[in-house]
């Protein structure tokens, strides 16, 4: 295209205007704005799947918490039962010993 097929004249003013230009700036923001926009859809549905996968993943942590919570609150209670049996039985064994050396 020569130069003079990329321009027309106004026919108001008589001013020379450059169309492929105006068509080239045109077409480039219709392109930015369809783009913006699907760009904008895809940053929102990452956001979204990244917001699940991190809830889930919590939940699960919780979860696995909570199930260890427990098995230590019953070892713990084990553990506190098995100290007053042995303190119990200590103090029998003592009383028993007493028992004997009065007895003798």
């Amino acid at each position: 295209m020569t130069d003079k097929n990329n321009h027309i004249k106004c026919p108001e003013c008589g001013n020379e205007i450059d169309v492929q230009s105006i068509l080239y700036d045109e077409i480039k923001n219709d392109f930015k704005k369809t783009h913006k926009k699907e760009l904008i859809k895809e940053r929102n549905a990452t956001r979204e799947t990244i917001k699940k996968q991190l809830e889930e993943e919590q939940a699960s942590a919780t979860e696995a918490m909570q199930q260890e919570l427990a098995e230590n609150s019953e070892k713990l209670k084990e553990f506190h039962k098995l100290r007053a049996d042995l303190a119990r039985a200590e103090r029998e064994k003592v009383e028993m010993s007493e028992e004997l050396n009065a007895k003798a």
